[in-house]
């Protein structure tokens, strides 16, 4: 059986999450807040070990770019490991707040 994959964002005005849910169970998630119009820190991600190695939380980091994109917001990633892979891709690069 062929796995489903689901990707939602979820935003308050003020805190948010990604979620990816994986045959309608959640596999991982990412957390952010809004310090200030326009910008969002990026606080914690994480991936259900049973879930591990699939690229899970690269696409987190992917839609919460994409969602940045579209709420024309810069990010600051205070999660180590959305850090490291903002950082590390320079296609990333144009939403960081440095």
């Amino acid at each position: 059986m062929k796995e489903s994959e689901a990707i939602e964002v979820e935003d308050n005005g003020k805190k948010g999450q990604v979620v990816l849910y994986n045959n309608k169970q959640e596999a991982g998630k990412l957390t952010f807040f809004w310090k200030e119009r326009g910008k969002f820190i990026i606080d914690h991600t994480e991936v259900g070990k049973e879930h591990g190695g699939k690229g899970y939380g690269k696409k987190l980091i992917e839609k919460i770019v994409e969602y940045a994109r579209l709420k024309e917001a810069k990010v600051k990633p205070e999660c180590p490991f959305a850090k490291a892979v903002l950082e590390k891709d320079d296609s990333f690069h144009d939403i960081l707040d440095k």
